[in-house]
């Protein structure tokens, strides 16, 4: 039987081992195994692991996010494996694309509208420069209408 020490009690007939992390007592099957740890398990929980492992990935995607929008040869890098996954993998890709459908046309919805709103004017400008003939058009209407 394993001893007791000081970070570890026995309740109920079950080993308890504190985390060194939120400094709880809790069953040795509520952390990862590790052979050179005491009592052959990790000094901090799983619940514990996995919390700091999602605020490491969250700075880590931050991180990558700032990057793709700033550093062209890396969004380029990035564009380019995508490109070649997608070739290797047709139905994967084709899977994913059927699975997320939903939420990448509310995406491009939501980044069309926005980028409309931020545009407007030049959108405006552009089209009454390229079709004269409908300017033209309505403004006749107009003034056979006033007269």
């Amino acid at each position: 039987m394993i001893g007791v020490t000081n970070d570890s009690k026995i309740v109920n007939g079950v080993q308890h081992k504190q985390c060194s992390k939120c400094k709880r007592f809790k069953r040795l099957d509520e952390f990862y195994k590790f052979g050179r740890g005491a009592f052959g398990v990790m000094s901090i929980c799983k619940e514990c692991i996995k919390q700091y492992e999602l605020g490491r990935r969250e700075i880590r995607q931050k991180r990558c996010n700032d990057r793709y929008k700033n550093d062209p040869e890396y969004r380029e890098r990035k564009k380019q494996k995508s490109r070649e996954w997608n070739k290797a993998h047709p139905e994967q890709s084709k899977e994913w694309r059927k699975n997320h459908l939903e939420r990448f046309r509310a995406y491009q919805r939501e980044y069309k509208r926005e980028y409309q709103r931020k545009h407007q004017r030049e959108y405006q400008k552009e089209w009454k420069r390229t079709h004269p003939e409908h300017l033209n058009k309505y403004r006749k209407k107009s003034i056979k209408q006033d007269s």
